[in-house]
C-alpha cells in the first residue's frame, strides 16, 4: 500500500491552505511584509538615526530611543489586536524574539562596516535587553492561554462523559 501523501508530489502549503479555508479562516499573509512593519522599521530608523529631537534637550539619547520604543509597542499592539489570543501572542512573540535579534545583532554588523559610532552600544544594549522582556513576556503569556485551553478542553471532554455516563442510567 503506497502512501498518499509523498514530499515529491504534495506541497504541504497547499494542504494547509485547503485545511485552513474548509475552518473557514482566510489565507494567511504571515510572510508578506504589511504596512505596520514598514512603519516599525521607520520609527527605529528615524529615533536611532535621525535624531529629531535637538541636542539641546538633556538626555535627548534616552528619551528617542523611548519613543522609538513605545512607537514600537504600539504598532505591535495594533498589527496583533485583532487575532484571535494564541495567535496573537504566538505572532506577537515571534515579531519581538526577532526584532531583539536584529537589535542586538545590529551593531555587530555595522560595527564591521565601520559606520556604527560607539556611544550608541549602552543604548542598543538597553534596547535590545527591553525587547527581550517583552519577547519572554509574550512568550509566558502564550504559555498561559496554551495551558488554559488545554484545561477547559479537558473539562469539556469530562463534562460529555458524566453526560454520557447519566443517559445509560
Amino acid at each position: 500500500m503506497k502512501s498518499r501523501f509523498n514530499i515529491l508530489k504534495f506541497n504541504y502549503r497547499d494542504i494547509e491552505r485547503k485545511a485552513n479555508r474548509r475552518l473557514g479562516s482566510k489565507d494567511s499573509d504571515d510572510d508578506k511584509l504589511h504596512i505596520i512593519d514598514w512603519l516599525i522599521l521607520a520609527v527605529l530608523i528615524v529615533f536611532l538615526k535621525l535624531k529629531p529631537i535637538p541636542e539641546s534637550i538633556p538626555y535627548s539619547e534616552w528619551i528617542s530611543l523611548a519613543i522609538a520604543l513605545v512607537a514600537m509597542f504600539v504598532l505591535f499592539i495594533v498589527k496583533f489586536r485583532r487575532q484571535a489570543p494564541r495567535t496573537c501572542w504566538r505572532n506577537a512573540t515571534w515579531a519581538t524574539g526577532m526584532w531583539a535579534v536584529v537589535i542586538t545583532i545590529a551593531p555587530f554588523l555595522l560595527y564591521l562596516f565601520d559606520e556604527f559610532p560607539l556611544d550608541m552600544t549602552i543604548q542598543i544594549v538597553v534596547a535590545s535587553s527591553v525587547l527581550w522582556v517583552a519577547c519572554l513576556g509574550c512568550y509566558l503569556r502564550l504559555r498561559y492561554i496554551r495551558r488554559r485551553s488545554e484545561e477547559e478542553i479537558i473539562r469539556m471532554r469530562l463534562r460529555e462523559k458524566r453526560r454520557r455516563k447519566m443517559e445509560y442510567l
